[in-house]
């Protein structure tokens, strides 16, 4: 999920998914007890006070985005956060200042200031 500053400006759309995942308070604190190792989705439903279909329901939007990953093991899903999402995440926001740079220089429309 690394952004590459030599690619379109567009690539900005991959973070903004991921962030609009984590914006939600209740996948946000999904993706922490994540962080903390593999759970299935009883525990973090017990742990949070969620409903089962509810923690799912996060989940899947979790893994949609790339942001966890899931075993099934015979009936039971266990889920934990992708590897190295926290510093992918990180470094593609000190990159957003490069990306910013490559959108002004590539822009085709004149200033409406000038």
């Amino acid at each position: 999920m690394a952004i590459d500053i030599s690619a379109p400006p567009e690539i900005v759309g991959e973070v903004s998914n991921l962030l609009k995942v984590l914006a939600e308070p209740n996948r946000l604190a999904i993706l922490a007890i994540l962080l903390d190792g593999e759970r299935c989705v009883c525990e973090i439903g017990d742990t949070l006070g969620l409903a089962q279909p509810l923690v799912s329901h996060h989940l899947k939007q979790l893994a949609s985005a790339g942001a966890a990953t899931v075993e099934k093991r015979g009936r039971w899903h266990y889920y934990r956060a992708a590897p190295g999402l926290i510093d992918e995440l990180a470094g593609n926001l000190r990159d957003l200042r490069f990306i910013g740079a490559k959108i002004i220089e590539s822009s085709t429309k004149g200033s409406v200031c000038e």
